[in-house]
């Protein structure tokens, strides 16, 4: 290959790594936080055993609430709006976020994230939630 062709060439794999760095974000699966909780806890309400716990943030509802499922074990519980709290920069780890309830167990109550679909703190909009003390359980 000549010269003339190298520099084509290297024209052309610039121009692909820059549409993969733009569009390839847009393109990604929606975000997964999932933690294993070790003891019983709420969810609206409804209490559920020790297990795997999950949200997935679908798409943003507007400029400051995204829709998100939330998934215990295989099951999904539905969809559930969560409000931004706080700016992107605040959240400094992906974690769920957990209160007491009145009777003592862990309550759900939102989520942190540093990425998709748009990072910061998020509080669940879960009418059932009633606590107490707060506790975040960092996803690793």
């Amino acid at each position: 290959m000549n010269r003339a062709g190298w520099k084509r060439l290297a024209w052309i794999v610039a121009v692909l790594a820059l549409a993969v760095t733009v569009f390839a974000p847009s393109l990604a699966e929606p975000s997964r936080l999932s933690a294993r909780v070790d003891e019983s806890f709420e969810i609206d309400g409804e209490v559920y055993p020790a297990g795997r716990l999950s949200v997935k943030a679908v798409q943003a509802y507007n400029p400051s609430t995204v829709l998100s499922e939330i998934w215990v074990g295989g099951e999904c519980l539905g969809l559930f709006r969560a409000t931004k709290v706080a700016p992107a920069g605040t959240a400094t780890e992906d974690a769920l976020t957990f209160e007491r309830s009145a009777a003592g167990r862990l309550a759900l109550v939102g989520f942190s994230a540093s990425h998709r679909p748009e990072p910061g703190d998020y509080r669940f909009e879960l009418p059932g939630t009633r606590a107490s003390s707060e506790a975040r359980l960092a996803l690793r």
